[in-house]
């Protein structure tokens, strides 16, 4: 066993007709579907707009969704949370603080600075923050065409909706622990839970809450997933059904409270569950970003009970990821059947509420703690014509509720798009005694962590287009032009279509650019198996230009002295000066984790891989993510990123507003992490050494680079212009430091109070500088689209 257990003290959840985790137990044992159309004013476009027509010729079935059906919950009236003007923040934000104050509430604790948070967060634009841009973008007009400000308030910190929800969290429910968000997709909140564990395993919290929500704007969540050809158009869920068309996108919040077993027993606490094991990994290069694969969903669970030292025979059930997507459903029943035992039952909670996408796996949990709890197998709805896959499996799917059969134990899988798979293994905590008796739980000691370095650097600063550019802003005084122009792709090392590449999110272009410039020299083949990608990211709300293109026509409609064929023209017109229609290519390029899992499959790495959020700190934290996990030993080799692009005209406005420095940069950088003295073993250059959590020393050793922030990759730019400047020995502004003074202390923070400090020395002599890489063909890309530039209507 290498997984100390992890027990579970309290739930919440705010789901799909539950308010409660009784109340979910009670529609699951009863097999009740709780799906239903959008509310009206969800979307802000009528369904003419934004529908499909049943007799639309092909060329009509482009942007739009196949149906408007989905899982939705409503927020109470009042939010007792110590929220800032709540009624002017995005519900996103109020649903994560109100379901975790409920966890808090169901645990009978409250935060102290020793509790912190992890929590899954869909980082597309949210209905506020969709609100906002569109406010921006029409300026003048916003006004006349848009609803009524009270409906859809327009507030500057919902264009921050990424990692702000987990910092207002922490700052309403007192997490002294800190709090950040994580994006693996449909993995997110097992990737979270696992994250959660291991700070309280290596005592850096003594509970945690951790679990997922997702509150994104619903109209790109459908139209999205119709262009992926994923989206239901029937509007039913039916996992492992012969008849299933796709997934119904739902929306929610589940969250649970954790703590060490030992801690909770000795403080009497309720444990509602033991956390044996969580495993993590990434496909890898596989089929494609959004193949599902065999090997990698079956490898997270060969993890988890590798870490649990449980064998596949002692648990009885497993609920499935299962979305209703016919391939995808059929992928997990063989991944399944290679692993776990013949005879085991299976279920999916989206059959009765859709897809709850970043939370679905936290509130598959919360289900099957309240099975566990009470004995009880609860059917699957929707399963009156088995699919083939299911009649030939080695499983069985519950028709109608059962009492439980055989120990208290459940596997729970959660697999996203881009590779994110996750496996995790709980059970009752009568199971637990029964293992271990009334001894202490403990797990073997680890060694003393190695010191990790940092062993290659890619960097895009500005119009900066390499490494040695961002050397020569730091130390040879260079003017910065803080837009990034293009993304240049080496053509030998093209691993997507390049017109894919050019419907992408320009973030994720310069990423890649900025990745394939860290890792050129390095071979990481025999690391590919432990080697993970970690990215600091927050939401690029151009990707908000969609939303604006589907309410344009609404928009229209309510132009004052405009003929109806005037302001049908108006509406082309805006449409057109925002965004192409959406294809499946612009879905992928936006989707908020394929930043990370794009390096991922580009270089056919199979460790754990999404990106982090915590508004300025997002790279610090991916950071310190990777550093743990390669001072644990889960990983042998790990990629750091961070992207944001800090001179985009919504962020700009957005921090003005806000009263925050209104200037900033574009910026992607990416760092290659080893052990040092396996590094050093190998012979490769080890820029700097990196220390995290170390008293800080000050004086002439506190280190600032000068640059202009980069939101999102602000605090990986500064660590990353601190290796430059110990591993070369030069000062920013062109002074040079001796050897002895080689040593750099970073204090960093984000919105909301979060904190960070680490230390960053030389490893070596000094580093020769960077020099422009060779000059080789390249396909470049475009990182910007065009300004909105929203025309004047016709007035009659």
């Amino acid at each position: 066993m290498r997984f100390e257990p992890i027990a579970i003290i309290g739930r919440a959840c705010r789901v799909p007709g539950a308010d409660t985790p009784a109340a979910l137990f009670d529609l699951v044992r009863a097999g009740r579907v709780t799906l239903s159309d959008a509310p009206p004013d969800r979307w802000r476009a009528p369904d003419a707009d934004v529908l499909v027509r049943p007799d639309a010729p092909p060329a009509d079935r482009l942007d739009r969704a196949w149906t408007k059906r989905g899982g939705y919950v409503s927020l109470p009236a009042q939010v007792a949370a110590p929220l800032a003007a709540p009624a002017a923040l995005d519900p996103l934000a109020r649903l994560l603080v109100v379901t975790g104050q409920e966890a808090l509430g169901d645990a009978g604790v409250s935060g102290d600075a020793r509790t912190g948070a992890v929590v899954g967060n869909l980082s597309l634009p949210s209905s506020g923050l969709s609100a906002y841009a569109e406010h921006l973008w029409l300026g003048g007009l916003a006004g006349e065409v848009m609803e009524d400000p009270r409906a859809v308030p327009v507030d500057a910190r919902n264009a921050f909706m990424s990692g702000l929800p987990a910092h207002l969290m922490a700052e309403s429910l007192g997490l002294g622990a800190g709090a950040y968000a994580l994006d693996a997709a449909c993995a997110s909140s097992l990737y979270a839970i696992e994250l959660a564990c291991r700070a309280l395993q290596e005592r850096r919290a003594d509970r945690m809450v951790a679990g997922a929500v997702n509150r994104a704007d619903d109209l790109f969540i459908h139209v999205g997933f119709a262009a992926l050809g994923a989206l239901s158009k029937s509007g039913r869920s039916r996992p492992f059904h012969a008849g299933a068309d796709g997934l119904v996108p739902g929306e929610g919040c589940a969250l649970v409270v954790l703590e060490r077993l030992d801690d909770a027993l000795r403080a009497g606490r309720t444990v509602h569950g033991v956390i044996r094991g969580v495993g993590l990994c990434n496909d890898g290069r596989g089929q494609g970003l959004l193949a599902p694969s065999e090997s990698g969903q079956a490898r997270s669970m060969r993890e988890a009970f590798a870490m649990s030292g449980l064998r596949p025979e002692d648990v009885p059930y497993v609920e499935c990821h299962a979305t209703g997507t016919p391939v995808g459903d059929g992928v997990e029943l063989a991944s399944t059947g290679s692993v776990y035992a013949a005879g085991a039952r299976i279920g999916s909670l989206k059959a009765n509420l859709g897809h709850l996408i970043t939370a679905a796996g936290a509130a598959g949990l919360i289900k099957v703690l309240e099975c566990l709890r009470e004995g009880g197998g609860a059917p699957t709805p929707s399963l009156d014509r088995p699919s083939d896959a299911l009649a030939a499996s080695r499983f069985e799917a519950l028709h109608e509720a059962a009492p439980w059969s055989g120990p208290r134990r459940a596997g729970v899988s959660a697999f996203g798009f881009g590779g994110n798979d996750a496996h995790l293994l709980v059970e009752s905590l009568e199971e637990t005694r029964r293992a271990f008796g009334s001894a202490a739980v403990s797990v073997p000691a680890r060694p003393e962590p190695d010191e990790v370095g940092v062993v290659a650097l890619g960097a895009r600063v500005g119009a900066g287009t390499c490494r040695a550019d961002l050397e020569a802003l730091l130390f040879g005084g260079a003017p910065l032009d803080p837009r990034a122009v293009r993304a240049a792709i080496p053509l030998g090392e093209l691993r997507f279509p390049p017109r894919d590449l050019a419907m992408a999110s320009g973030q994720q272009t310069l990423l890649l650019s900025a990745a394939l410039e860290a890792v050129r020299g390095l071979d990481l083949d025999a690391l590919r198996a432990r080697t993970g990608v970690f990215v600091g990211y927050g939401c690029d709300p151009e990707i908000a230009r969609w939303g604006g293109r589907w309410r344009s026509p609404a928009f229209a409609r309510r132009l004052q002295g405009t003929s109806g064929e005037a302001a049908s023209r108006w509406a082309a017109a805006t449409q057109d000066a925002l965004v192409a229609p959406l294809e499946a290519p612009h879905v992928i390029g936006s989707l908020p984790n394929v930043p990370a899992n794009r390096l991922s499959s580009q270089l056919d790495l199979s460790g754990p891989s999404f990106t982090t959020s915590a508004e300025e700190l997002s790279g610090v934290r991916a950071l310190e993510v990777a550093v743990r996990a390669l001072q644990r030993g889960d990983l042998d080799a790990a990629l750091v990123g961070a992207v944001d692009f800090g001179s985009a005209a919504v962020q700009r406005t957005a921090r003005h507003e806000l009263g925050l420095p209104a200037e900033g940069a574009d910026a992607a950088l990416c760092l290659v992490l080893r052990r040092r003295s396996e590094a050093e073993a190998e012979g490769l250059p080890v820029l700097a050494a990196l220390s995290l959590e170390e008293a800080m020393i000050g004086g002439e050793r506190a280190f600032s680079s000068g640059l202009p922030p980069a939101h999102a990759a602000t605090g990986l730019l500064e660590i990353a212009a601190a290796c430059l400047a110990v591993g070369t020995g030069r000062r920013p502004g062109g002074a040079s430091w001796t050897d002895a003074e080689r040593e750099a202390a970073l204090t960093l923070g984000a919105r909301g109070g979060a904190r960070a400090s680490l230390r960053v020395r030389a490893a070596g002599p000094p580093h020769a500088p960077a020099t422009a890489p060779e000059d080789v063909p390249v396909l470049e890309l475009e990182v910007h689209p065009p300004p909105v530039v929203i025309p004047e209507p016709e007035r009659s």
